[in-house]
């Protein structure tokens, strides 16, 4: 990954607090975040990462992306302060796709996205070093944050890609760049959103 002041130059934004750190992964979710991750402060419908600053730092955080600096901890360091968290995270993941020479595999269809990731992670697994993205990462949040774990070492990185309205996947498959695609399925799974089948 990136560290903190090549996040900032990438971004275009200030980096505060500057200590020298390279970020193991990218974490959206403070109570997931481990020692030397980069916190993102999203800010969401109900909640706003900002808030949780604090608790990202004292679990180990070596650094944030921020886009407000009221109530900033005294335990921050590595403030990287750019307009918008989310777009800065999805530009930070475009940056990091160039970096990558691996074999990208995209994966959408209605359903078995999840089964399908795995069952061929595990396949190339027994001769390759295979980046499997996790859990079903598979939004604009969800798929920026996958690829930024992705090592470069990874002969294969595996994601999938979900959607629940018209013009979801077109973004999501630019960010990613997958050089293999593989639809699994295109069913009534998400008429709600899509309004038809053909849709």
């Amino acid at each position: 990954m990136f560290t903190p002041a090549e996040c900032a130059r990438i971004l275009g934004g200030r980096l505060l607090r500057e200590r020298k750190a390279r970020p193991a992964r990218v974490i959206h979710d403070s109570r997931l975040v481990e020692p030397g991750d980069l916190f993102v402060a999203l800010k969401g419908a109900r909640t706003d990462g900002h808030a949780f600053l604090e608790e990202a730092f004292t679990r180990g955080a070596s650094g944030a992306i921020v886009s407000c600096l009221n109530a900033i901890p005294n335990n921050a360091y590595n403030l990287i302060v750019v307009d918008d968290t989310l777009t800065a995270l999805q530009r930070l993941a475009a940056a990091w796709r160039e970096e990558i020479t691996g074999t990208i595999v995209g994966i959408t269809g209605t359903c078995g996205k999840t089964t399908t990731k795995a069952l061929l992670g595990h396949l190339l697994a027994g001769e390759h070093e295979v980046f499997v993205a996790p859990h079903s990462y598979n939004t604009a949040i969800g798929i920026p944050i996958a690829l930024l774990s992705m090592p470069k070492s990874a002969k294969f990185g595996i994601f999938e890609l979900g959607a629940s309205a018209p013009g979801e996947i077109l973004p999501l498959a630019r960010l990613l760049q997958p050089d293999i695609a593989i639809v699994t399925m295109v069913g009534q799974g998400h008429l709600a959103g899509f309004g038809s089948v053909e849709a």
